[in-house]
């Protein structure tokens, strides 16, 4: 996807911005902004939300992870405010007011995603989801600690370690060996801890089919 000079963001910023308080504002300009914004949202998701979450294990039965998510977006939303100065409100009612385009999009060369490594010895595992519940996956087990089998598994393009006794996600990473690598520090460093955890939230008994 095409990355924008900071040159043309501050130019697209300045151009919404005038144009929501004068009423020159055009769909160009606005879904430019959009584009722009979405792709600070992912940014800092990745590279503050998703670690510091990931840090607050030890405390994930006192968060809420859509709570800590909502106030995530909340400071995005003033990011993006202070750095564009648009007025986000208006902003989001010009968007919505937009009509949906069915132009074709241009096709381009892109280059291939690298191969997925593959699953050497593959099991099915069950892991929690917000709003799934829990359902199974296959992955493949990395590591044991005192007991406990932790497993990797692909979860929406990235490599995702889980405990297989409660379900939770530990961490997940492009890298397979990272992931492995920072699940299990983060379980060394707060093992007392997951165990209290694994108490509270063990996965109920399969059914008998």
């Amino acid at each position: 996807m095409r990355r924008f000079k900071k040159r043309l963001q501050k130019k697209y910023y300045s151009r919404v911005a005038t144009g929501l308080q004068d009423g020159s504002i055009t769909p160009f300009y606005a879904n430019r902004a959009r584009i722009i914004y979405g792709r600070l949202i992912d940014r800092k998701y990745v590279t503050e939300f998703r670690p510091w979450w990931y840090d607050q294990f030890d405390r994930w039965s006192e968060l809420s992870l859509t709570e800590e998510q909502n106030k995530f977006f909340d400071e995005c939303r003033t990011v993006f405010e202070q750095l564009s100065g648009i007025d986000y409100d208006k902003f989001k009612d010009y968007i919505k007011q937009l009509p949906e385009r069915n132009r074709k999009p241009r096709q381009r060369k892109e280059k291939p995603d690298p191969p997925v490594r593959k699953l050497r010895k593959p099991e099915r595992f069950r892991i929690r989801m917000n709003k799934d519940g829990i359902v199974e996956v296959a992955g493949e087990k990395v590591f044991s600690v005192e007991g406990y089998d932790f497993f990797i598994h692909r979860s929406g393009g990235y490599w995702s370690v889980s405990d297989a006794t409660c379900g939770a996600r530990l961490y997940s990473d492009e890298r397979y060996k990272k992931a492995v690598k920072r699940a299990y520090e983060i379980i060394e460093k707060n093992f007392d801890n997951y165990v209290d955890l694994v108490s509270k939230r063990r996965l109920p008994e399969k059914e008998a089919k």
